[in-house]
């Protein structure tokens, strides 16, 4: 997928799960500077920001041409989300902590997110992750599924990517490898090209090797 790259920042957290928003800024302006004025940069803040801290650097990125502001605020904050979403010319991507897929319409309506996002554990599955899929392109918004963890964490939104118009990106751990297990027979990887090949294997098209998570198995309790 894709045929370019792009790189999400996740700013440093706190000890007591808190951030410093100054600190933050400054992150950006550096990795900006780094990249290049036309590098697509994304910025994930895990929503521990207040809503004035959420503005001002919201504000930043837009000057720094960032294209995602994702979770800049507790999800469970609707009204501020809006109101960043009207301040802010980038655009405000929300929905890795939204637990049904029912739950986006408010948000969608209320002008609270541009672009949505799942997780499939979260919202039932691959069924639930599509109806989230669809109902973003109803409205004519991107979705970005959440890919983080093994190959089937990857390969579960992978599926779900493929099968939908209105995603761009597909979203790999860095450095790539660093979740692989030893079990798993196949990787997935992002070519010199710059895309993510297809799986072609039966089911979620990773296989698992038995033979070697067999000998990692220490006890099966039942």
């Amino acid at each position: 997928m894709d045929g370019f790259t792009a790189y999400k920042i996740h700013p440093p957290e706190l000890a007591d799960g808190t951030a410093d928003y100054n600190l933050d800024m400054k992150v950006a302006k550096a990795v900006r500077r780094h990249a290049g004025d036309s590098f697509p940069l994304l910025f994930d803040s895990v929503s521990v920001y207040s809503r004035d801290e959420a503005m001002k650097v919201g504000r930043l990125l837009d000057q720094l041409n960032f294209i995602s502001f994702e979770d800049p605020i507790p999800t469970s904050d609707i009204d501020g989300l809006a109101q960043l979403a009207q301040a802010l010319d980038l655009p405000i991507t929300i929905g890795e902590f939204i637990v049904s897929p029912y739950a986006y319409a408010e948000y969608i309506r209320r002008g609270a997110c541009d672009v949505v996002r799942f997780v499939v554990d979260n919202i039932g599955g691959i069924t639930g992750g599509m109806k989230v899929a669809r109902l973003a392109e109803c409205f004519g918004m991107e979705c970005q599924p959440h890919n983080w963890g093994t190959a089937l964490d990857h390969a579960v939104h992978f599926h779900c990517e493929l099968a939908m118009p209105n995603n761009i990106w597909f979203e790999m751990t860095q450095p790539q490898g660093i979740t692989d297990r030893p079990y798993f027979k196949d990787q997935i990887r992002i070519d010199k090209e710059g895309y993510v090949p297809a799986p072609t294997k039966p089911g979620l098209g990773y296989e698992i090797d038995r033979n070697v998570l067999d000998n990692l198995t220490k006890k099966i309790e039942r």
